[in-house]
């Protein structure tokens, strides 16, 4: 019986491929759950999450801005190398 964060992963109504755990099984607090959706002071950038939006993202910077030629200076520039 597996149990790394109290929560039994053996049950026999959680082992298909259909369950889908929530954020509390998974051992976060009502108080993470809640700030989940606030925008953390400490991030440089604030990204919209989800599927769409990365692949907006890659577009803009693959295609629309043609950033991808530059990238190993840009990426070497941030390493310092």
């Amino acid at each position: 019986d597996l149990k790394t964060t109290g929560v039994d992963f053996n049950a026999t109504e959680k082992c298909s491929f259909t369950f889908m755990p929530t954020l509390v099984d998974l051992g976060y607090t009502e108080d993470e759950i809640k700030s989940i959706g606030e925008v953390d002071n400490r991030g440089v950038m604030h990204f919209l999450g989800g599927e769409s939006q990365a692949l907006a993202r890659l577009k803009e910077y693959i295609w629309d801005k043609d950033l991808l030629k530059v990238y190993f200076d840009t990426r070497n520039g941030m390493l310092g190398s």
